[in-house]
């Protein structure tokens, strides 16, 4: 089993709120993750903790991130693949797919619209995603 901390226990890195961009370009980078951990909340429940290791990986193409991701044994709550259009900073590096609800947006079931992405020591750590239609987030942690 992984060491797991809180995230009351973790000090994540700080970055300077930039919502979408209006504040000066931010520099876009692939990652890697291999998570060990993973955590399902749905309307402010933990409903799934489970220790199980995967990988998420996101490619960067034409300044849009493209996620891909194992998620065996959790196809009922996540999709393994999807994209995300706008990048921010709010203490977090965000992705987003219509961050401030101006592009009407529909979604398909177990889609991310966003995902936060904390850091330590420049080493990703927690990834979470908000789920479109069914107030669910999935936390993956490494």
């Amino acid at each position: 089993m992984a060491d797991f901390i809180s995230n009351e226990d973790m000090n994540f890195d700080r970055f300077p709120t930039n919502v979408c961009e209006t504040n000066g370009y931010i520099d876009r980078n692939p990652i890697t993750f291999n998570f060990s951990k993973v955590e399902v909340w749905f309307n402010g429940k933990c409903i799934l903790n489970l220790d199980k290791q995967g990988k998420l990986v996101g490619e960067i193409n034409n300044k849009n991130m493209y996620f891909k991701m194992d998620n065996s044994n959790l196809e009922n709550h996540i999709s393994s693949q999807f994209t995300f259009e706008e990048i921010s900073t709010s203490n977090r590096i965000i992705w987003s797919k219509d961050l401030t609800n101006q592009k009407n947006l529909s979604y398909k079931d177990y889609e991310p619209y966003l995902v936060s992405l904390f850091y330590i020591n420049n080493v990703l750590v927690k990834a979470a995603f908000n789920i479109a239609n069914q107030n669910t987030m999935v936390e993956l942690y490494k």
